[in-house]
């Protein structure tokens, strides 16, 4: 065998091994998603058992412990099983009822210690996920059932779970009871015998709910170590690994500890929880699936309180600033500024549409109740692209937007267009086509808002008529639609008769050509049920005002589209405005 024989087949054994290292990543690949795929199906297997095992606890404890066999990934596949159909509210009530009722030792609650943890630290777990959620809705059965407000988690989370909230970030902070001196001293000791493992409370007797608030003293001393001592990690990791056996405790401390000011002790704290989460993990199985379990509930928290706090940069020229199509850091329980806003405008427009981090931005402002903010900004931004085409397709980016908390931001959004739209001082801003995307959006606001109207009315009228007939008559007497709603519809009428009470002050200026402009788009958009829901809403006046204010501007044709014609009364209207235009010459 010559020499380029020999190089031929060693060239022709490497591509094989190629090939076999690629249909094992392959293997691999399918492996993976064949396991993702066998724990989902198992969680929504447990779903169904634990529906018919919640009057038996030994067992539902059983098989709850299993869901977190995986990490947390069943668990989590377990709660948007009913997160779909929207009984997550339902299920997550029984777990704080299980956290009432293992809390006190006086009850009667098979293995009470584990029982506490695990409902405890799932609870989180929910409260985390599903943060569009009230704790008062988590621990609430909506169909009716026990109150569970006075369990350990409600009271504990109500004050130390750190989220998104329209009354802003500092109100934690002086919710947070500051620690007297002599009684913190008093509990160095009970936190020192934690090293050794020895635990300062008897599981078999100790009242849980009492112990969480002795948590606050507790994080408080360990909190001092890293003051006054440096590199001392190692001792604290010893006292953080003897929570194994009650890690709702370890969670208590590590949402205590979020709740405290910005200082290195608190970033070099949170690091060392960190690190003993992934380092010390138990042995034992049961133990070991409920640490990790721990670790994965807390591992945003933890990564958060270890970065340093990014500082935004100033905003550089426009033209790099969407060239590098950046997007600003988003932390969890951060509300956008306007900055932040800003570069996610921009990114939004490099992209071409509303993705998933923008949304995920926008969600945060509506949390936060600052639906006005990032409206307004986006729609003074729009109006600077000055290019039709471009100021269209930003119209989609804001509509999806929109959807996202639709009843409230609608209302936002209609009110701060009618008011732009009937300044009479921005003129400037309705030079003709500029002033036609800013139609289009204010038409689709009013649109979107008369169809979120009328499908609540539905939805009501529906539910009634589910109900026997003894019920109804009760039952129409209640208010059933949402608050929300009915300021949405009055919000809507409202800015209907604004233009109506502008046209007839019988001068004309720009806004009123605006007014046309949306009594055409309103009557050139595609048929649907949002628009024919909306053609009542305006009233013939208003045409009648118009016309004579501009003849040519409103036609017969498109005056006979409001009009029903069915309706004998209409056809009377469109003889007056048959009239009106031949008087007034627009014929």
């Amino acid at each position: 065998m010559s020499d380029a024989d020999g190089e031929l087949l060693i060239a022709q054994r490497n591509e094989q091994l190629k090939m076999i290292q690629g249909l094992a990543c392959l293997t691999r690949d399918d492996v993976q998603r064949q396991t993702q795929v066998a724990v989902v199906l198992s969680a929504v297997q447990a779903r169904h058992v634990i529906d018919k095992l919640w009057n038996m606890q030994e067992k539902l404890m059983t098989v709850l412990t299993r869901l977190i066999g995986s990490g947390g990934y069943a668990f989590d596949a377990f709660c948007s099983s009913y997160g779909l159909e929207g009984t997550l509210g339902e299920m997550s009530s029984k777990l704080a009822s299980l956290n009432l009722l293992s809390e006190s030792p006086s009850n009667v609650c098979v293995d009470r210690n584990m029982t506490f943890d695990l409902t405890f630290t799932m609870l989180t777990r929910i409260v985390y996920k599903y943060s569009n959620l009230s704790l008062d809705e988590l621990v609430t059965d909506p169909r009716g059932g026990p109150d569970n407000t006075g369990c350990a988690f409600y009271q504990w989370s109500s004050r130390y779970v750190k989220r998104i909230s329209s009354h802003g970030q500092e109100s934690y902070q002086n919710d947070v009871p500051l620690v007297p001196p002599e009684l913190k001293a008093a509990y160095k000791e009970r936190v020192l015998r934690l090293k050794e493992r020895q635990l300062f409370w008897d599981p078999v007797i100790c009242n849980y709910g009492q112990l969480l608030h002795e948590m606050p003293i507790v994080g408080e001393v360990i909190l001092d170590f890293f003051k006054d001592r440096k590199h001392i990690e190692e001792d604290v990791s010893r006292i953080f690994a003897a929570f194994r056996k009650a890690n709702c405790l370890l969670v208590c401390i590590i949402q205590w500890l979020e709740c405290q000011p910005l200082s290195e002790a608190r970033r070099q704290m949170a690091r060392c929880i960190r690190m003993v989460l992934e380092e010390c993990v138990p042995d034992e199985k049961e133990e070991k699936d409920r640490w990790l379990f721990t670790r994965m509930v807390c591992r945003r928290q933890l990564e958060e309180m270890c970065e340093c706090d990014s500082i935004i940069p100033p905003m550089t020229i426009t033209l790099m600033a969407i060239a590098k199509r950046s997007f600003p850091i988003l932390h969890r329980r951060q509300v956008p500024d306007k900055e932040m806003l800003k570069k996610a405008w921009l990114y939004a427009q490099r992209q071409n549409w509303a993705s998933p981090n923008v949304l995920h931005l926008i969600d945060h402002c509506n949390r936060a109740g600052a639906h006005k903010s990032w409206f307004e900004f986006y729609m003074h931004h729009m109006m600077k692209l000055r290019c039709p085409d471009v100021m269209n397709r930003a119209i989609e980016t804001i509509c999806a937007c929109l959807l996202l908390e639709p009843q409230e931001t609608l209302i936002t959004a209609c009110v701060l267009m009618v008011d732009f739209m009937m300044d009479k001082k921005g003129q400037v801003q309705f030079e003709v086509p500029y002033v036609i995307p800013l139609v289009k959006l204010l038409t689709q606001v009013l649109l979107m808002s008369v169809w979120i109207i009328d499908r609540e009315y539905k939805r009501v009228n529906s539910w009634r008529n589910s109900e026997p007939k003894q019920k109804r008559a009760r039952m129409m007497g209640e208010a059933q639609i949402h608050p929300s709603i009915r300021v949405l519809q009055e919000t809507v009428e409202v800015a209907i008769n604004k233009f109506v009470k502008e046209s007839s002050q019988g001068s004309l200026y720009q806004p009123i050509s605006s007014v046309c402009h949306i009594v055409r788009m309103i009557a050139s958009a595609p048929e649907s049920e949002a628009k024919q829901l909306l053609l009542p809403y305006l009233k013939h006046l208003l045409f009648f005002q118009l016309a004579r204010l501009e003849p040519g501007s409103i036609s017969f044709e498109l005056f006979s589209t409001f009009c029903d014609s069915t309706n004998e009364d209409h056809d009377l209207e469109k003889l007056k405005f048959l009239c009106l235009l031949r008087k007034s010459g627009g014929l």
